[in-house]
C-alpha cells in the first residue's frame, strides 16, 4: 500500500469516527441543528447603549423551540421560536453596563432538549480610542482583538411600494412587492434572498423568503406576491413587513445579511370611529376678499372631500365650518358651527363651493375659516369626521394684489394650525410601478426614533339628550398626557407634541362638568405617528 493510499484511508477513518461522535450527541449538541449570530458581527464596535442581539437557527424539518443568548458565560435571556419552521430567528435586547470587550454566543435548543452553540462573537463596547476598547486580549486565544466597523456599503436592499394598503376597500385580491438589492461581494454565496417577517396588528408573525434574480453590476431583483393567506393575515389592514437581504452559502446557511427595512401596512377601508380615511381640502389658501381685490381673483373657496366608508352607510357628507376674525375670535354662536351638504361626485368624492361674499362683516380686516368633513350615517347621526383644516382670509382693503394660489400637500400628523392647504385625491388602489434601483452611498448612523403627537376634539351635548352632538366645543378646558399639556381651543381642538413613541394616558380636565364616556383614555403613539383621543362634555353652564 502506497503512502498516498494509506493517508487517504486514515483521513476516511478519522472523518467517520468524527461523524459518529457528533451523531452520538457530543455533549448534547446535534449536528443537524445549526445556530449563528447575525448581530453583532465578530469584532464589531458598539456604543454604550441598548443593542439588539439577533440570531438564526436551522434544523431540517423544524424543531428549534428556543434560542438563548449568553454574554461572557452568563445567560442574558432567551427567546422562544416556532418549532414548526426549519429556519427561525430570535431577537433579544442587550444593554451593556460598562465599556469593555464582551464575548457573545447564541445557543439553540430543540424539542428533544438538544443544544447547539454559535461561534463566539467578540465585540468592543465604548469608544475604540479609549483603553476600555483598545489593546484588549482574548482570554481564550491570547490574540489582540481588532475592533472594526462593518462596512455599510456592501449590501443594500429596497422595496416598492414601501407602504401597502390591504383590506376590504382594496380592488386587487393580491398585492405584489417588488424587491431590489445590491451586493458588492458575493464571496462564499450561492444565492441571494429576501428574508421577511410579516407582523399583524395582534403581533402574530409569519415568515417568508424570496430568491432574487441577478442583474448587472451587482444588482438583484424579484417580486413577492402576497397570497390569499397573507392578505387574510392582515385582516385588520394594519401591521408591518420587516425584510432584509441575505446570502446563502453552499451549506444552506444565511451567513451575511443587510440592514433591516420596513414596509408599513395600512387599512383600505375607513373606520367610523375617528374617521381615519376621511380627507378634505380647500382652495385657494389664503383667500382674498374685499372690493379692492384683483377682479380675476376667485371669490369662493372650493372644498373637496373623500372617504372609503361604504356608500351604503352614508346618508350625506356635510361641510362644517366656522369663521374667525383677525383676533381669532369665534364669529357667531360659540360652540355652533355652520353646516352645508356637499355634492357627491362618485368614487367616494364630494365637493362644495363656499361663496366668500356671504362672509361675516367682521372679516373685512381679515381672519380665517376652520372646516372639516362630517359623514352623516343613514340613521341621521354623525358617524365620522375628518381632521380640521384652516384657510386664512386676507382683506384687500389696502389694494393688495393677491398672488395666484398654489396647491401644497398636507403634512400628515401636524396640527391643523400648522398645516399648509391640504388637497385630496379620492383613494384608489395603490399602484405597483416597476422599481428602479440606484446603489446608495453608505448610510449615516441611524437617526433617533421620530417623535409623534396626540390630538383630538372635545365635543358636548348641546341639547341634553345624552348624545355627543356634532357641534364644536367652546374653549376653557385642557388636556394632559403623562406630562404633556394642551389648552382646548375655541374650536374644540387640542394638540400635544412632539412626544416620544410609547403609551400615554390622555386626560380631559373639565372642572365642574361631567362627561359622556370616559374622561381619561390610553393611546399608543407609534414612531412618527399621531394618536387621536376625542372627549364629550355632558353639560355646559
Amino acid at each position: 500500500m502506497s503512502d498516498k493510499t494509506l493517508l487517504t484511508a486514515v483521513i476516511v477513518v478519522i472523518f467517520a469516527l468524527s461523524a459518529c461522535t457528533l451523531q452520538a450527541g457530543g455533549g448534547g449538541a446535534s449536528n443537524a441543528m445549526r445556530v449563528w449570530l447575525d448581530q453583532p458581527p465578530n469584532g464589531y464596535a458598539l456604543p454604550l447603549e441598548p443593542f439588539p442581539l439577533v440570531a438564526h437557527a436551522r434544523q431540517p424539518g423544524g424543531g428549534v423551540m428556543m434560542i438563548r443568548f449568553v454574554v461572557n458565560g452568563v445567560e442574558l435571556g432567551s427567546a422562544s421560536a416556532d418549532a414548526s419552521l426549519e429556519l427561525t430567528q430570535a431577537t433579544l435586547e442587550w444593554n451593556p453596563s460598562a465599556p469593555g470587550v464582551y464575548v457573545i454566543q447564541a445557543v439553540a435548543v430543540n424539542t428533544a432538549g438538544q443544544e447547539a452553540s454559535s461561534e463566539p462573537a467578540r465585540v468592543c463596547v465604548g469608544d475604540p480610542e479609549k483603553a476600555a476598547c483598545s489593546g484588549m486580549v482574548s482570554s481564550e486565544e491570547g490574540t489582540e482583538i481588532t475592533v472594526t466597523v462593518q462596512s455599510g456599503g456592501e449590501m443594500k436592499v429596497g422595496a416598492n411600494p414601501d407602504r401597502l394598503a390591504i383590506g376590504a376597500g382594496c380592488t386587487p385580491g393580491t398585492t405584489t412587492i417588488n424587491f431590489e438589492g445590491y451586493v458588492a461581494d458575493l464571496q462564499g454565496a450561492i444565492e441571494v434572498h429576501i428574508l421577511g417577517v410579516m407582523v399583524n396588528q395582534s403581533g402574530e408573525r409569519r415568515e417568508f423568503s424570496q430568491m432574487l434574480t441577478p442583474g448587472s453590476g451587482g444588482s438583484y431583483s424579484g417580486a413577492y406576491i402576497l397570497s390569499a393567506g397573507d392578505m387574510a393575515f392582515f385582516a385588520s389592514g394594519e401591521g408591518k413587513i420587516l425584510y432584509r437581504l441575505a446570502l446563502l452559502n453552499d451549506q444552506k446557511e444565511w451567513f451575511r445579511q443587510s440592514d433591516e427595512r420596513v414596509i408599513a401596512v395600512e387599512p383600505c377601508q375607513g373606520e367610523q370611529a375617528g374617521g381615519k380615511m376621511i380627507k378634505i381640502g380647500g382652495l385657494p389658501n389664503p383667500v382674498y376678499i374685499g372690493s379692492k381685490c384683483t377682479a380675476s381673483q376667485p371669490t369662493a373657496i372650493n372644498f373637496e372631500a373623500g372617504t372609503d366608508i361604504a356608500a351604503a352607510q352614508i346618508a350625506r357628507v356635510d361641510l362644517g365650518y366656522v369663521w374667525f376674525d383677525q383676533a381669532g375670535t369665534w364669529i357667531g354662536t360659540v360652540g355652533v358651527e355652520n353646516r352645508a351638504a356637499m355634492t357627491p361626485i362618485g368614487g367616494g368624492g364630494y365637493t362644495y363651493r363656499l361663496n366668500t361674499s356671504s362672509a361675516p362683516a367682521q372679516l373685512a380686516s381679515g381672519g380665517s375659516v376652520k372646516y372639516r368633513a362630517i359623514v352623516v350615517g343613514t340613521g341621521g347621526t354623525d358617524i365620522a369626521f375628518s381632521e380640521v383644516g384652516e384657510i386664512q382670509i386676507v382683506s384687500c382693503a389696502a389694494g393688495v394684489t393677491p398672488p395666484q394660489p398654489t396647491r401644497t400637500p398636507t403634512k400628515p400628523g401636524q396640527p391643523p394650525a400648522q398645516q399648509p392647504t391640504p388637497t385630496f385625491t379620492v383613494p384608489a388602489p395603490p399602484p405597483q410601478p416597476t422599481p428602479t434601483f440606484t446603489v446608495p452611498p453608505p448610510p449615516p448612523p441611524p437617526p433617533p426614533p421620530s417623535p409623534g403627537a396626540i390630538q383630538g376634539m372635545v365635543y358636548y351635548d348641546s341639547n341634553g339628550d345624552g348624545k355627543c352632538d356634532s357641534a364644536w366645543s367652546f374653549g376653557g378646558f385642557s388636556v394632559t398626557a403623562d406630562g404633556g399639556y394642551s389648552d382646548v381651543g375655541k374650536d374644540g381642538f387640542y394638540y400635544i407634541g412632539p412626544v416620544d413613541p410609547g403609551s400615554y394616558t390622555v386626560t380631559l380636565n373639565h372642572p365642574g362638568y361631567s362627561t359622556i364616556g370616559p374622561d381619561s383614555v390610553k393611546v399608543s403613539v407609534g414612531e412618527g405617528q399621531t394618536a387621536t383621543a376625542d372627549f364629550c362634555v355632558a353639560s355646559i353652564g
